[in-house]
């Protein structure tokens, strides 16, 4: 396209013509090839003007040139500045607006490459909270200890799992008609009033659906579920702890007075009988003094044989009770 240019210029005197086609030759050169050819070609078009300037000087026929009548060499030189100025000048802001469009195409790259990183993470994320949910939502359902979740103001039962409908004997749906009140038989305001604070441990009494109560150990506190506050209980049905521990304590207090009578009831007849015996076995004692002596031993063993009787009595109901 240069060659062809050239000739243009040379053969057919089409001044005008041949500088288009070396503008559409950088334009092109700049569009598909480096910065630096694109700036390569504005200097050739430079060269190719300046020595055409120079061929003027020297003598070159340019009189058919399609520039003026008088004073052409003055004229192509500013003509050439002309053509190389606005030729520079189209080259400069078509590479800016490529670079324009390669920082734009960059920067989408860029963000669509940050985009699917941030979907990526959001689907590992999501996952992982799903399964934390399957997780937790596995911790709560199949518990063994009964859990129930309720609305601290409406105080409405929302969920309960199924070791509550095993140890209350309510259904779910009786659970979720009911209010959390119920299980303790009481109004709202005295319900309330019992867990005030965020965490609360205690022992209460519940009522089971058969209206058999319960003695039970709660943990309840505040946690956020689906952008809400709702509270978590965690029940533990202890009445057979406790009346375990009752039958312990009832038996300890037996044994208190077993021990009780071993160490005091026997040993008041005990310690008589053995100050008769010695005072028999000291001085010789007259006949009435004895008979009296005597009398009294026989109360002291009587009164000894009672109090091992009773000893005996309550060890044997202890050993039924076992």
């Amino acid at each position: 396209m240069m060659l062809f240019s050239i000739i243009k210029i040379v053969t057919l005197h089409s001044l005008m013509c041949g500088t288009v086609f070396l503008l559409l030759l950088s334009v092109f050169v700049t569009l598909l090839f480096s910065k630096k050819l694109a700036y390569l070609s504005v200097a050739v078009n430079a060269m190719i003007c300046i020595l055409f300037g120079i061929a003027l000087f020297e003598g070159f026929p340019i009189h058919e040139l399609e520039l003026a009548h008088d004073n052409i060499p003055y004229r192509w030189i500013l003509y050439s500045f002309n053509f190389i100025f606005s030729n520079l000048v189209m080259v400069s802001i078509i590479i800016y607006v490529i670079s324009g469009f390669e920082k734009t195409i960059l920067k989408s790259e860029n963000l669509y490459i940050k985009l699917r990183q941030e979907v990526q993470e959001k689907v590992v994320k999501e996952n992982l909270l799903q399964e934390a949910v399957t997780h937790y939502k596995s911790l709560f359902f199949f518990n063994p200890l009964p859990m129930i979740i309720y609305h601290p103001t409406t105080l409405r039962l929302l969920y309960v799992n199924k070791s509550a409908i095993h140890c209350y004997g309510y259904n779910k749906k009786e659970f979720l008609d009911m209010k959390v009140n119920r299980l303790l038989q009481c109004d709202e305001e005295t319900f309330r009033n019992k867990v005030r604070r965020d965490y609360v441990h205690q022992r209460d009494r519940h009522y089971c659906k058969n209206g058999n109560p319960i003695l039970v150990d709660i943990n309840a506190s505040n946690i956020r579920l689906n952008g809400s506050w709702v509270r978590l209980a965690i029940i533990r049905d202890i009445t057979s702890e406790a009346a375990y521990i009752a039958a312990i304590e009832k038996k300890n207090k037996k044994m208190k007075e077993i021990a009780h009578l071993q160490s005091h009831v026997i040993r008041n007849p005990l310690s008589r009988i053995m100050g008769i015996i010695e005072l028999l076995q000291s001085d010789p004692v007259a006949a009435e003094e004895l008979d009296q002596l005597l009398s009294y031993l026989m109360q002291s063993a009587q009164e000894l044989d009672t109090v091992v009787a009773s000893i005996v009595k309550r060890t044997e109901e202890e050993m039924k009770e076992d």
